[in-house]
This record gives structure tokens, C-alpha cells and sequence, in this order.
């Protein structure tokens, strides 16, 4: 697949921090903050 927008470095390192918190007992969670209108749905 090819990256054209340029993401891959990004989803490294969403990637490590998620494999890096696996064994929190209390969990955690993300949020996408951006302005309205923003693409969000094909992340």
C-alpha cells in the first residue's frame, strides 16, 4: 500500500504508545480534536 499522505510516522508512533500502555490495568483512551469539518471518519 502506498502512503501518500504521508501517515506512516504517525501510526508508528500511535503503534508504539499503545503496545507501550498495553498493561495499564485502568485503561486509557483517545480523542481527535479538530477543527469541524475536518475529515475524520477515514482515519
Amino acid at each position: 500500500m502506498t502512503d501518500y499522505l504521508s501517515r506512516h510516522p504517525y501510526l508508528e508512533l500511535l503503534k508504539s504508545i499503545i503496545v507501550n500502555h498495553c498493561d495499564n490495568p485502568v485503561g486509557y483512551s483517545f480523542a481527535l480534536v479538530v477543527e469541524w469539518g475536518c475529515e475524520k471518519t477515514g482515519l
